[in-house]
């Protein structure tokens, strides 16, 4: 019996401690992110509006706009999103993100909010893979699984000095969506700037108390998706024209299943990943979930589009 303990406790240790890092997106890696929604029109289009149809995750298509109060014909006219691309730190050019905000002159705080072209699913099964019925076509393009607790969220971009705060909103499998503090962008050229938790080990006792009210197996599949970019200027910081580039994100996470073998051979506890082999549900609920997650974001897209058109506001 006190082997039984001593096992059991010393695999929640490792599945604890043990952790990775992945790319949550990178704008030099993002093609193959096209979403075709020609297919759920509701209306007789001609071919010639049916191929345009569709969106994907280029750096033009983001969608950037400053706060209400800032907002004039200045600012809309000066604040959007482009592709660059540029060499850092290597001959080899790379693709970013590049953004360029006007604040207007005013004593009062502002923000610049960057944000996807469109809700990136977090099930979507690729055209470009055969059979993927996993949903996997924005796996490190918006979307990484497997997320038990966050450690460390990164920002590699440029700099140009402006004393301005960064935040990364996120969203989790449960809907709810967080501002990650990055910190202050007061600085020049390419640098990495990061978000450690600093109640990562206050998470780890409770993510251990969840888990003895949870069923060991199966229960609910965790993943985190970028949802955009937020930037601060506080009232007393220069306005006028703002620019800067992003090129990654990464996280840094405690895995919530990891395999874990015995170098006994003795399997007294199968891991996760041991259990979904045999059984599957994971598997069948990822299916179920890519198939109706496409099939929102298909139609919801097409109704932007719709809509935009009806105005005369071209889809970009």
């Amino acid at each position: 019996m006190k082997r039984i303990i001593f096992i059991f406790t010393f695999l929640s240790l490792i599945w604890s401690v043990y952790s990775i890092e992945e790319i949550l997106i990178d704008f030099n890696d993002i093609r193959d992110t096209t979403i075709d929604f020609s297919k759920f029109t509701v209306a007789d289009w001609p071919p010639e509006q049916l191929k345009y149809m569709n969106v994907d995750l280029h750096p033009s298509k983001w969608v950037v706009f400053v706060n209400s109060s800032s907002f004039n014909v200045e600012s809309r006219n000066r604040t959007y999103p482009f592709l660059a691309k540029v060499k850092i730190m290597s001959p080899i050019e790379s693709e970013v993100l590049a953004v360029r905000a006007f604040l207007p002159q005013k004593y009062a705080n502002s923000n610049i909010t960057i944000k996807t072209p469109f809700e990136i699913p977090s099930f979507y099964m690729s055209p470009h893979k055969e059979d993927d019925y996993m949903g996997t076509m924005f796996l490190n393009k918006g979307v990484v699984r497997n997320v038990g607790i966050m450690r460390k969220l990164s920002v590699f971009m440029c700099g140009n000095n402006f004393n301005y705060t960064l935040y990364v909103r996120i969203k989790d499998q449960r809907g709810v969506e967080r501002d990650i503090y990055i910190g202050y962008i007061n600085f020049t050229g390419w640098q990495t700037r990061a978000w450690t938790n600093p109640d990562y080990d206050n998470q780890l006792i409770l993510k251990d108390m969840y888990k003895k009210t949870r069923p060991y197996y199966p229960d609910e599949y965790p993943y985190i998706k970028l949802v955009g970019f937020i930037i601060n200027r506080i009232d007393t910081e220069v306005t006028g024209n703002f620019v800067t580039m992003i090129k990654e994100v990464t996280v840094e996470f405690d895995e919530e299943f990891v395999d874990i073998r015995s170098s006994s051979g003795e399997d007294l506890i199968p891991s996760v990943m041991t259990e979904e082999k045999i059984f599957g549900i994971y598997q069948e609920e990822l299916m179920k979930r890519a198939t109706a997650e496409m099939e929102n974001v298909n139609v919801f897209l097409y109704h932007q589009w719709e809509n935009k058109m009806k105005m005369d506001v071209p889809y970009r």
